[in-house]
């Protein structure tokens, strides 16, 4: 498994070298730490503190600054280990993890996933973009501010995702519940293999595609409306679509739904 982490921000972080790796073997203490034209404090850190390894860019007080350089951190990963990344300004992409449990938190960078089988994973930034490939795992959380969400094909008994104005996409999905949060994003959801979608949002547009099963939509909005060239009937405050075999409620204020 190969991760790595970009730092494009001018901060006290040691020298100007561009590009720092570290491999870690499952069995050692501490793993391999490389060091290319670094200096001992400038250069990558490694600690084992109480059974969890935790890697710095530089040892503790270096102040050189770094101007408009990268640095890049590629990471060798045993599987079925906890993972923990927490991250200012970067960019953390991994195109395959394998792992226990899987926790990501960057505030301005975004966060490029490929294929992530692990327990439990919870994904968060607040101006950056969360983008997932294929995802196995019993729960996902992912949580961001102004940034969009993009999930491929995600295999979970629960998917919880939260957004404030960006866009929230779920391309294929097979998940017992399904629950999506924004403010202002456009929301496309995965009806297929969910038996169960909610989705509140305050402004933005829910738009879904018709499964082959059909659903069974609640839609309540103050000025938003229903748009649709599918037939439906009408059972009581629900819009039954063919069979309704997913259960689809959507709350809004002034969003429209969308149903294709």
């Amino acid at each position: 498994m190969n991760l790595t982490h970009e730092m494009r921000e001018e901060a006290a972080y040691g020298n100007s070298s561009k590009d720092l790796s570290a491999r870690l073997s499952a069995g050692r203490a501490g793993g391999e730490v490389h060091e290319p034209r670094a200096g001992r404090r400038a250069g990558l850190h490694s600690l084992l503190d109480d059974g969890v390894l935790r890697i710095r860019f530089c040892a503790s007080g270096a102040k050189v600054r770094l101007n408009s350089t990268d640095k890049r951190l590629t990471l060798e990963i045993p599987k079925g280990i906890d993972l923990s990344i927490h991250a200012t300004s970067a960019l953390v992409k991994a195109d395959a993890l394998s792992q226990n449990d899987l926790l990501i938190a960057v505030l301005s960078g975004d966060i490029s996933l490929g294929t992530v089988t692990v327990n439990r994973v919870d994904l968060s930034g607040s101006s950056g973009s969360i983008q997932l490939g294929r995802l196995s795992a019993p729960s996902l959380k992912c949580r961001t501010s102004s940034g969009s969400v993009d999930l491929g094909t995600v295999s979970a008994k629960t998917l919880e995702c939260a957004a404030s104005s960006g866009n929230v996409v779920i391309r294929s999905v097979l998940a017992d519940e399904v629950s999506v949060t924004t403010s202002s994003g456009r929301v496309e959801p995965a009806l297929a293999d969910a038996p169960s979608v909610s989705v509140r949002t305050s402004s933005g547009t829910v738009c879904a595609m018709l499964p082959e099963g059909g659903a069974e939509a609640s839609f309540t909005s103050s000025s938003g409306s229903l748009h649709t060239d599918r037939s439906y009937t009408r059972r009581g405050d629900l819009y039954v679509f063919g069979e309704g075999a997913t259960q689809l409620a959507v709350e809004t204020s002034s969003g429209n739904l969308e149903i294709r």
